[in-house]
């Protein structure tokens, strides 16, 4: 395939060719052009003598024309042929048939030679529940992105394809490229932004009833520090009333009680205490 490419592409540009051989007095053959764009080597031709340097421009020119048209004419054959190939899951981790799914919702992916389809939604979850994964204390220990049907973790060329394809991309996960997905460094690069995203995701992912139960726990944890306690039945009350101030108190609150870095503790703690003493002032 890609010597007829590079034939039809000579072909193409021949009058062109034919012109500037014209243009600098040197003799035209297609025939010298076509061995040598078919066995193109940069370094061998940029050296070479016995060619004009409108001669290596022209066939660096025609070279790049070929590689560009091979890789999306090889790009769109291998996607035909893995859209043709039979998944090895009909239905996803939930047990959905994904028939019920419009294209645009799934992915698939080609792991040791064998096709798997996922939801973007299913993608987005694992890398973030692998990435964000910490123990009670919030203290990062990232896990390698697995294939949930294997168990095996996916490849750099898969996540490098994850990255580039996926519609929704967790932030830990362009953290998690930036490092050229090493664990590792991820860890030692982003260890207090990986704890931001453990604690959102915390949050984020409490129900009403946890979200209650967390806020008492931390009013109790609160209340020896501001010794306010006589208020603190009607500040629950009353804070619990509205989801989202909640879940920006429990933020402060977890920023206070997991972070490492003094001052940030120090800050966080101050702020938390003068919005729980508006909250304790202010009327049922």
């Amino acid at each position: 395939m890609w010597g007829k490419l590079c034939r039809s592409i000579i072909q193409q540009n021949a009058k062109e060719y034919e012109t500037q051989c014209n243009d600098h007095q040197v003799h035209y053959s297609l025939y010298v052009l076509e061995y040598v764009l078919i066995y193109y080597d940069d370094t061998s031709v940029q050296e070479n003598i016995f060619f004009q340097p409108f001669v290596k421009e022209f066939l660096f020119t025609l070279y790049c024309k070929c590689k560009r048209i091979h890789r999306c004419i090889r790009r769109c054959i291998l996607r035909y042929a893995y859209r043709r190939r039979p998944s090895c899951n009909a239905v996803d981790l939930s047990y959905t048939p994904f028939t019920e799914y419009k294209d645009s919702q799934k992915l698939f992916v080609i792991d040791k030679g064998k096709k798997y389809t996922f939801t973007h939604q299913e993608l987005h979850n694992i890398i973030e529940n692998s990435l964000t994964n910490a123990d009670a204390y919030m203290i990062s220990n990232p896990l390698p992105i697995k294939n949930p049907y294997t168990g095996i973790s996916f490849s750099t060329e898969i996540l490098y394809f994850l990255y580039l394809n996926m519609k929704f991309i967790p932030n830990c996960f362009r953290h998690f490229a930036q490092t050229q997905f090493d664990l590792n460094l991820l860890l030692l690069e982003y260890e207090s932004v990986l704890r931001q995203h453990q604690i959102h995701k915390r949050i984020r992912n409490l129900t009403k009833v946890g979200l209650r139960q967390e806020i008492q726990e931390m009013m109790i944890e609160m209340c020896v520090i501001m010794s306010f306690s006589a208020q603190t039945s009607q500040a629950v009350y009353n804070i619990t009333q509205d989801e989202r101030e909640c879940r920006q108190l429990l933020t402060h609150y977890y920023n206070y009680m997991y972070s490492l870095n003094p001052y940030q503790r120090q800050c966080e703690c101050t702020t938390l205490i003068k919005k729980i003493a508006k909250m304790a002032i202010s009327p049922p």
